[in-house]
């Protein structure tokens, strides 16, 4: 709780904070949480190595992919954008990587002869109807620690999830 800190735009104090002598650089590397969610401490050769973004696993929020950046009146989701934003991590060195979606979504892209497309390319999750793909998507982070890629800033999870209100923005 010591490390938390309330403007998200400032640096952490931790990182601009001499370390004492009674508390090491090696103690802090070596036992501090949230420096092991970015790396893990090498005591016997005294190195820190960082864990690429890359080697953790990625969900897209499909049903936000799916719409285009700047949203025209009338235009439609497709899963041509899903699959560019699967390209792009691709590119970027990820390999496994998950859609999620509402199961709204296949009623209202403009594209759904691609969707088989999609599925060859990466693990598709409809999530069943009636329920939000925002519980799946969360429950995944929770369990796996992997990376969010979404538009939504969860508000209203976050009054209701603990969890959710410290953790969601550091995977998303």
């Amino acid at each position: 709780e010591s490390y938390r800190y309330p403007d998200p735009r400032s640096m952490p104090a931790w990182y601009t904070t001499a370390f004492s002598e009674s508390y090491t650089l090696t103690d802090f590397l070596a036992t501090n949480e949230v420096a092991r969610k970015y790396g893990h401490y090498d005591q016997d050769g005294e190195y820190f190595e960082t864990r690429r973004l890359q080697d953790r696993k990625i969900v897209i929020d499909g049903s936000n992919a799916a719409y285009p950046m700047q949203k025209k009146v009338g235009e439609k989701p497709t899963i041509s954008n899903i699959i560019r934003v699967v390209n792009a991590l691709k590119e970027r060195g990820f390999n496994e990587i998950i859609v999620m979606s509402d199961a709204s979504l296949i009623h209202v892209i403009a594209d759904g002869d691609r969707l088989a497309e999609l599925k060859e390319m990466v693990t598709y999750i409809q999530t069943p109807a009636g329920k939000p793909a925002d519980i799946f998507m969360i429950d995944d982070v929770k369990i796996h620690r992997c990376l969010l890629l979404t538009n939504d800033t969860f508000r209203d999870w976050k009054l209701n999830d603990a969890w959710v209100a410290r953790n969601i923005d550091d995977y998303r």
